[in-house]
């Protein structure tokens, strides 16, 4: 299991790397309104209905429609969705999930700090990998408190994505 983890975690950050070393970036592929969250699976269980409170908003036209349609992406799978338009990506800081692994990785020492002491849990950064990409850093040290911050503040998270999608 610890092989397996290190070993999608290398990869995941052989990936990165390589994205980083091009001079020119592709632009963000995939629908402008489809959110993809990568996340270890028994974070997602517990997350899902959380995530989707914040970020899939229905709208009024003759039938109703959700603005943004969240799709969950496993570990194994995410070097295949690195250059989407819109990503998100969740993890706890004390756990040994990949990708709580590699959320605490992406983390510099202040800004885990940060984290640790509750005042931060999102981190937005736009054409990261992608020309045209907005990814979002989500971080806590326990569900429980991702779970409540991700409710307290669903109208600033959903706004970072609405904003981008309406330039």
């Amino acid at each position: 299991m610890i092989y397996r983890s290190l070993a999608g975690t290398t990869l995941l950050f052989g990936i990165v790397a390589l994205l980083f070393g091009c001079t020119e970036k592709r632009s963000g592929i995939g629908a402008d309104t489809r959110l993809y969250v990568v996340a270890d699976s028994t974070n997602w269980v517990e997350l899902e209905s959380s995530i989707r409170e914040a970020f899939e908003r229905t709208i009024r036209t003759p039938q109703p429609e959700k603005v943004f349609e969240v799709r969950w992406v496993p570990p194994r799978s995410w070097n295949r969705y690195a250059t989407r338009k819109n990503i998100v990506i969740a993890g706890l800081l004390e756990s040994d999930g990949q990708i709580d692994t590699t959320v605490a990785n992406m983390l510099a020492p202040q800004v885990r700090g940060k984290v640790e002491d509750g005042s931060a849990f999102f981190f937005p950064k736009e054409d990261q990998w992608a020309e045209g990409q907005l990814l979002m850093i989500l971080a806590s040290t326990t569900l429980d408190q991702l779970k409540t911050k991700l409710v307290e503040n669903k109208g600033q998270l959903y706004g970072y994505f609405e904003e981008k999608l309406l330039r």
